[in-house]
C-alpha cells in the first residue's frame, strides 16, 4: 500500500478531513494495519487521541510495534494489538474505523465478517456514514476477452479447463493490456458499511446483464493488433487475429473500487472508470467460464448470474458460483450458456 499512491494520498485526505476540528478527541480503530502501521500512523498524526492498529499476524504485528516506536508519534497515541478483529475487546469504542481488507473481489478478505462484528461491538456509532473509511467498497464486473485464452495467441496444447474448473481463476495487474472489458463495468457487489450488514453465513445472490459494446470491441482490435505488430506480426495479420480476439469472450472479469467519503469527492478505483487498464496494487480477477473463448458481436447480450457464500468466520473461504449465458443480437445466431464455477 505504501507503493500505491494514489490509494494511500485517497486515504490519507479522508482521514485528515475525518478527523479535523475534532482533534484530541477522535479515537480510530485500524483494522489489518500492517507493518509499517500505515493508516493508524497517518490518523495518529492528523490529530487522533487515540489509535487502535490491529493486526492478525504476529511477525507483522511486531513490524507495526517498531514502526509505531520509530515514528516520532507521542508515546501510547497508537495502540498495536495482535490478533483478528473480531476476537478481540477494545478498551473503548471508536468514533472512527479505517480499513484496507478490500480484496481484487471485494469480498474475498472476509470485510463482510469483520465489519459485521465491528458494527456490532466496535464503534460508538456504527451506522453514521462519518464513522468509516472507505464509506463502501464495490466489485465492478465486465464480460472481458483475454488474448492467451485464445486458441490463435495462447500456449499450445494448455489445458485450459482444467484451469476453468479445478485451479484459481488468473488474475492480472490491472495495468495489463492482455485483458479488454467488452462492456460497460457494472456494480457486482455494493458494499456500506453504515446499514446493517447481512452476518457470517449469508448466502447473497445477484443478476447482472451487460451488453457487449461496438466501440470496446473496435478499441481493443485496435489495442491488440498494436502489441502484434510491436511483436512482429505483418500488419494484416495482426488486424485479423486482434479482430478475432476483440471479438471473444472468456468470462466476467472483477476489479474493486473504493468510495471514501458520502459525497464521494474521493474515490479509489483500480481500473479506470470505464474499466479500461490503469495501474494499481489489486489485480482484475478473471474466472475462466469456458474451455474455448465465445464468439460476440456489437449487441449481444451476456447475462450473469452469482451466489455468494460468505464464510462463517472471518478466516473462512468466501464461496462465489457464477453462470454466464450469451444472447445473441443476431436472430440466426444460438445462444451460448458458459459453464458455472
Amino acid at each position: 500500500m505504501v507503493n500505491d499512491h494514489a490509494r494511500t494520498s485517497a486515504f490519507t485526505a479522508a482521514i485528515q478531513k475525518a478527523v479535523l476540528g475534532r482533534e484530541g478527541d477522535l479515537v480510530v480503530l485500524d483494522i489489518g494495519t500492517g507493518p509499517e502501521a500505515l493508516l493508524a500512523l497517518i490518523a495518529a498524526r492528523a490529530g487522533a487521541r487515540k489509535v487502535f492498529a490491529i493486526e492478525a499476524q504476529p511477525e507483522v504485528a511486531e513490524m507495526a510495534r517498531r514502526a509505531v516506536a520509530e515514528s516520532g508519534v507521542g508515546v501510547g497515541v497508537v495502540q498495536v494489538i495482535e490478533g483478528y478483529s473480531t476476537d478481540i475487546e477494545l478498551p473503548e469504542k471508536a468514533d472512527l474505523l479505517v480499513a484496507e481488507i478490500v480484496g481484487s473481489v471485494a469480498s474475498e478478505e472476509g470485510i463482510y465478517a469483520t465489519m459485521f462484528d465491528a458494527q456490532r461491538r466496535h464503534l460508538r456509532n456504527p451506522f453514521m456514514p462519518a464513522s468509516y473509511i472507505p464509506l463502501a467498497v464495490e466489485t465492478l464486473a465486465a464480460p472481458m476477452s483475454y488474448a492467451l485464452h485464445h486458441p490463435a495467441l495462447g500456449p499450445k496444447g494448455f489445458d485450459w479447463d482444467a484451469v476453468r474448473i479445478d485451479g484459481p481463476p488468473p488474475r492480472f495487474a490491472c495495468s495489463t493490456h492482455v485483458v479488454k472489458a467488452l462492456s460497460e463495468p457494472l456494480r457486482f457487489e455494493v458494499i456500506r458499511f453504515d446499514v446493517p450488514l447481512p452476518p457470517p453465513g449469508s448466502r447473497l445472490e445477484t443478476a447482472l446483464t451487460f451488453e457487449i459494446s461496438a466501440d470496446r470491441i473496435h478499441a481493443a482490435s485496435q489495442d491488440y493488433a498494436a502489441i502484434l505488430v510491436e511483436a512482429g506480426m505483418p500488419g494484416e495479420a495482426a488486424d485479423e487475429v486482434a479482430s478475432e480476439v476483440a471479438h471473444s469472450v472468456t468470462g466476467v472479469g472483477f476489479w474493486p473500487r473504493l468510495i471514501m467519503d458520502e459525497d464521494e469527492t474521493l474515490v479509489v478505483d483500480s481500473r479506470a472508470a470505464d474499466g479500461s487498464a490503469q495501474r494499481s496494487h489489486w489485480q482484475t480477477v478473471l474466472p475462466l467460464l469456458c474451455s474455448q473463448p465465445q464468439r460476440v458481436a456489437a449487441r449481444d447480450i451476456l447475462v450473469l448470474h452469482a451466489v455468494i457464500d460468505l464464510g462463517e468466520a472471518i478466516d473462512e473461504p468466501v464461496r462465489y458460483a457464477l453462470e454466464c449465458e450469451i444472447r445473441r443480437d443476431a436472430p440466426t445466431r444460438d445462444s451460448a450458456p458458459m459453464a458455472s464455477r
